[in-house]
């Protein structure tokens, strides 16, 4: 588990994110990182530019915050925003969120 900020925790399952790194093998760029927030915390995503990101709420609520507005997500609430920085996580009760990220993807499938 790594600290991100006060009420808020980190664990990283793939890639590396806060300092720290998972030992899952990545062949190539990506990130997937469980939060943990208590009531009221707030933590903002650093990811590299122009990475995509997603994110699944596991328990609780959260507001995200992020450069078209904010949204509030429940339990097995899902958005993925297209190359952009800037979200911020605001948690209404505890709550886990999951983070998945990384650079998009632009071969055709």
């Amino acid at each position: 588990m790594v600290q991100l900020g006060l009420g808020a925790t980190g664990k990283v399952i793939i890639g590396s994110y806060a300092g720290a790194t998972s030992p899952a093998p990545q062949p190539s760029p990506a990130l997937l990182v469980q939060i943990d927030l208590e009531l009221d915390a707030r933590h903002a995503i650093q990811l590299p530019a122009g990475w995509d990101v997603g994110l699944v709420v596991e328990r609780g609520s959260v507001l995200v915050e992020h450069l078209e507005g904010a949204v509030i997500m429940g339990p097995a609430g899902y958005l993925v925003f297209g190359g952009m920085n800037g979200v911020a996580l605001v948690a209404q009760t505890d709550c886990q969120i999951f983070v998945f990220a990384g650079p998009p993807v632009t071969d055709p499938l």
